[in-house]
């Protein structure tokens, strides 16, 4: 089974690597509810040609760096009941 669930992380990275920027997000312009773009809010995440690249300790639950310069894929938790 934990090999299964490490082949889907793989799978997962190799298919994320990389993520475009919303330009309109960054100049305080996008009303998407839905936007398929990443909305960078943190100064220290590193942003080249219009893309952040993903951190793969974040989706490992690993990443240890206090001010990463790679994109952490924000989770949304359901609301509590």
């Amino acid at each position: 089974m934990k090999s299964r669930i490490k082949g889907y992380i793989y799978i997962f990275l190799q298919l994320l690597d990389t993520l475009p920027v919303c330009r309109d997000f960054k100049a305080g312009q996008c009303d998407r509810p839905q936007c398929k773009y990443v909305h960078v809010q943190e100064e220290h995440v590193e942003v080249m040609d219009g893309k952040v690249t993903v951190c793969r300790d974040s989706v490992r639950g690993k990443c240890q760096r206090p001010l990463c310069k790679y994109y952490h894929i924000p989770v949304v938790l359901p609301p509590s009941t």
